[in-house]
């Protein structure tokens, strides 16, 4: 995203250039955008169904039910959608990107002035 955005900025006189460039960011950061958002709600949702399990009347339940319960309540618990089993993917993770792109550029940009 870095590459191109600098590349938009290299070809600004350029419409054609510049409108393919930013068609790719914009492509490039939606699908990013997509896959951060999903796995934010995600998670948010394994979360929310540990505490209902937790909530629910399983004191005195029959124990194959509490042991069904448990697994739930365990397997809720380590939910987290990641990227490559690497990073997670949540809201923070793409503005994470997106700060680093601009760093990125911001860097490439004190080169192109010298």
């Amino acid at each position: 995203m870095c590459v191109n955005t600098f590349s938009i900025l290299l070809s600004w006189g350029n419409a054609t250039d510049t409108l393919q460039a930013l068609t790719l960011i914009v492509a490039l950061t939606s699908q990013l955008y997509v896959y951060c958002w999903f796995g934010n709600e995600l998670t948010g949702q394994s979360a929310e169904l540990r505490e209902a399990v937790w909530g629910c009347s399983w004191v005195g339940a029959p124990l194959r039910e509490q042991r069904a319960l448990l697994f739930m309540m365990g397997s809720a618990n380590e939910f987290t959608l990641t990227a490559g089993g690497i990073i997670p993917a949540s809201r923070h993770t793409l503005m994470q990107v997106l700060n680093q792109t601009y760093s990125f550029l911001m860097f490439l940009m004190n080169f192109m002035d010298d």
